[in-house]
């Protein structure tokens, strides 16, 4: 017979969310940015006054470096077979792939402007 999956963890998503997002050092807006919501979404769901959708879920779990299972409900281990400074690194390196595009984006248009205005 399977052993049943014990619960590790008996704290609220909100507080699972909050305690992990301090561990890697992070702002509530920067994490919100990482999935992809509002700061005032990730306040609501630290403060369980919501909870993600699915998909935000997902996001989230990644952002965190644990497993939904475990943000949902408190079910295995926190971390996921991730090395914690590994997944703090993807996110930074994630984020500035972010403003690089943005940089990219913006010289372009200031270049076609420039090629507008003197050709």
């Amino acid at each position: 017979m399977d052993e049943p999956i014990m619960r590790t963890d008996d704290d609220t998503m909100g507080g699972r969310i909050q305690r992990m997002r301090g561990k890697l050092g992070l702002s509530t807006a920067e994490l919100a940015s990482r999935v992809g919501v509002k700061a005032e979404t990730m306040r609501g769901w630290e403060r369980d006054r919501a909870e993600p959708k699915p998909s935000k879920l997902v996001r989230l779990a990644e952002a965190l470096g644990v497993g939904p299972a475990w943000l949902m409900a408190g079910y295995g281990e926190a971390r996921q077979e991730v090395d914690p400074d590994a997944a703090t690194v993807a996110l930074k390196l994630e984020e500035l792939y972010r403003r690089r595009d943005a940089i990219e984006a913006e010289i372009a248009q200031l270049e076609a402007l420039v090629d507008a205005t003197t050709g």
